[in-house]
């Protein structure tokens, strides 16, 4: 699973296709617990919050450029984000830019 529909699975409570009992509305994530879910909970997870999981000196600057705000934009909008950036140790290694597009 991409992380994206993670995300949408977390916020929505609702599989990418149609519905499906199993999925728990009361079980849905605010849009913050679910970035951080991926982001600094994960990071405290694997014991690496000291160096991953934020953007903070002295961290490494792990992170992409999606092109849509998760935070804000349509829910059925979340689960066709795309990243248009990447860094790893500050240095960029994907962009659009870089691609030509």
């Amino acid at each position: 699973m991409s992380q994206k529909h993670g995300l949408h699975a977390a916020i929505t409570r609702r599989p990418l296709g149609g519905d499906h009992p199993g999925w728990q509305p009361a079980q849905r994530m605010t849009r913050v617990e679910a970035v951080r879910s991926f982001t600094s909970w994960n990071a405290w997870a694997a014991g690496q919050e000291a160096e991953l999981g934020s953007l903070e000196r002295g961290k490494r600057a792990d992170l992409v450029v999606l092109s849509d705000d998760v935070s804000t934009c349509d829910e059925a909008r979340i689960r066709d984000v795309v990243p248009v950036m990447s860094m790893v140790g500050g240095a960029i290694v994907m962009s659009d830019a870089v691609r030509g597009e």
